[in-house]
């Protein structure tokens, strides 16, 4: 009585499932609990069997599996005081259905009783069970950790490789600006060199048209005659007139 095998389950479950510290006293306290909830019991069992002095011992040979769906394999070894009638008995318990990725070794909870056949005293001992649910929780613990740095790590390139996206995404853009930039300066120099070339433009005229007003006119000299002959006689014919020319004055064409 008070060995219900699916107790080693269960206390198991709570611990993978945060619902139980890894704690000896805690797991104990919740180990006694489930296991009085019901009997442990075996379709068959075989003891090498001995009595000397008064005293009955049984010698279980090998593990049996105990009834039921609990996954668990018990092995037991007894001796009776015939004189007294004392009990001593020690039944060790093996969780054979294990979690996933269940790498350690196999838990087990002892249960030993000790005290007259009608009412012993029951007393487990937990400890192998809590040295496995620790060396569970460091595996589990270190694959959390070893997960972690694996998505930091993962993480890490990711954000190298945004970054080198935007590095490149902003070089782009740079390089845009930086074209339309010169395409805004050299628009800028070609109206400059347009408005100086109409500026030169505007000023050779002017000089063109300064120069045409202080341009001095020629002056041409005025043709001088020479006094008209006195008229002859009427009974003579009149001779023939020549010419007469006169030199123009050099300083009347601007020759000095």
């Amino acid at each position: 009585m008070r060995s219900d095998p699916t107790a080693i389950a269960q206390t198991l479950s709570d611990v993978e499932e945060d619902r139980l510290s890894i704690d000896e006293t805690e797991i104990d306290r919740t180990l006694s609990t489930a296991f009085d909830q019901h009997a442990l019991s075996v379709a068959s069992a075989t003891f090498d069997v001995g009595l000397a002095a008064g005293v009955l011992r049984f010698t279980g040979k090998g593990t049996t599996p105990a009834t039921g769906n609990s996954g668990v394999t018990q092995q037991t070894q007894a001796s009776l005081d015939l004189r007294t009638f004392a009990l001593d008995q020690s039944s060790v318990l093996t969780l054979t259905k294990l979690p996933r990725n269940w790498n350690d070794v196999s838990p087990q909870v002892a249960l030993e009783w000790a005290g007259p056949l009608e009412s012993p005293v029951r007393n487990i001992d937990a400890t192998s069970f809590v040295n496995a649910l620790a060396a569970r929780a460091i595996s589990r613990e270190t694959a959390r950790i070893e997960a972690q740095e694996f998505d930091v790590q993962e993480h890490a390139v990711a954000l190298a490789r945004l970054e080198s996206a935007r590095r490149r995404e902003a070089d782009r853009l740079q390089a845009i600006e930086d074209v339309k930039h010169a395409v805004l300066r050299a628009r800028a120099r070609d109206a400059t060199l347009e408005r100086l070339q109409l500026l030169l433009a505007t000023e050779k005229q002017k000089v063109a048209e300064q120069a045409a007003k202080t341009q001095p006119l020629p002056i041409t000299p005025a043709p001088q005659t020479t006094p008209a002959a006195p008229r002859p006689a009427a009974s003579s014919p009149p001779a023939p007139s020549t010419p007469q020319l006169v030199p123009a004055d050099p300083s009347a064409a601007g020759r000095y």
